[in-house]
């Protein structure tokens, strides 16, 4: 789903990268770097997934889905991983973005939403500055504080309604292990979610019409909405790459907690994923150093 969103944002995003290039150029610089000179992988792939139907649910969904391949990575736009980003530096440290992201439809008619509308997927698009931690030039190793403002429309392309906008900052640390041959990154992340009090509505208001002898009435308040923790492994040999991931939910003190819709504190997602590569525009340069430690 995070590969077909971000195949579509690609279009606007290379803009503002293309616009954001022009204006970082050095003076004098007789070759700048421009914004397709990266490194552009083409490739299919197919993963298998859970993941509850909204944030306090207990109920969820398993399910596998097929996927377009699709990375590109240059110092200003990147396309792929967890969605597509288009880059400006402000210093070595510190880099300016627009990005996207999505998740994945809710369930159908089930308790305790039986009678109200299904939820939709939902894309998020907006800003997102990113300071790096640490050494820079580690080849192995990685951190950033990342801090991403985005608004969110929840959509089936057929039906679309806005829903609020979110606040995630996340701290991530990307590490390369093992030999160069097998490709092996490990990444982990931890971070709190802030969304607006239309947000957290669109998943945990109970208007009148839907109120029930069992499912009270509820009003959702912006503010915090919860914390994750994030972990992923991956691996590759020659054209193939395989991982899992996963992400581990709290939503103690979240703004919504009180709602008759929320069922759990906590959530477990995750997942596995394997891809082929079918073309690479530059040749392969000893596996491990191809593969960003982080997206």
């Amino acid at each position: 789903m995070r590969a077909l969103i971000a195949a579509g944002l690609y279009s606007l995003l290379a803009s503002a990268a293309a616009f954001a290039a022009d204006d970082v150029a050095a003076p004098g610089d007789d070759a700048p770097e421009t914004l397709f000179d990266g490194r552009l992988e083409l490739g299919i792939g197919a993963s298998a997934f859970a993941y509850p139907n909204y944030p306090g649910s207990d109920r969820g969904q398993v399910g596998a889905l097929p996927f377009p391949y699709v990375r590109y990575t240059s110092e200003r736009l990147r396309l792929g991983g967890d969605g597509a980003r288009a880059r400006l530096p402000l210093n070595p440290r510190a880099s300016f973005s627009l990005s996207g992201s999505g998740s994945l439809p809710g369930g159908r008619d089930e308790p305790p939403r039986q009678g109200m509308p299904r939820l939709l997927p939902t894309l998020e698009l907006g800003p997102t500055l990113d300071v790096e931690l640490g050494a820079l030039d580690r080849a192995n190793r990685r951190y950033r504080l990342s801090f991403p403002l985005r608004a969110v429309i929840a959509t089936n392309l057929k039906d679309s309604e806005a829903a609020g906008w979110v606040f995630n900052p996340t701290f991530r640390a990307g590490f390369r292990v093992g030999k160069p041959e097998h490709a092996r990154v490990v990444s982990v992340s931890l971070g709190s979610r802030w969304a607006s009090g239309e947000h957290h509505a669109y998943y945990h208001d109970v208007a009148d019409v839907f109120i029930t002898p069992e499912r009270p009435g509820f009003a959702a308040s912006g503010g915090y909405g919860g914390s994750a923790l994030g972990l992923s492994w991956s691996e590759g040999r020659k054209r193939w790459r395989w991982g899992v991931f996963g992400r581990y939910t709290r939503l103690d003190g979240a703004r919504f907690r009180n709602s008759p819709l929320v069922e759990s504190d906590s959530a477990i997602a995750g997942g596995l994923f394997i891809s082929y590569r079918l073309y690479q525009n530059r040749p392969d340069a000893g596996g491990v150093l191809n593969e960003p430690l982080l997206e």
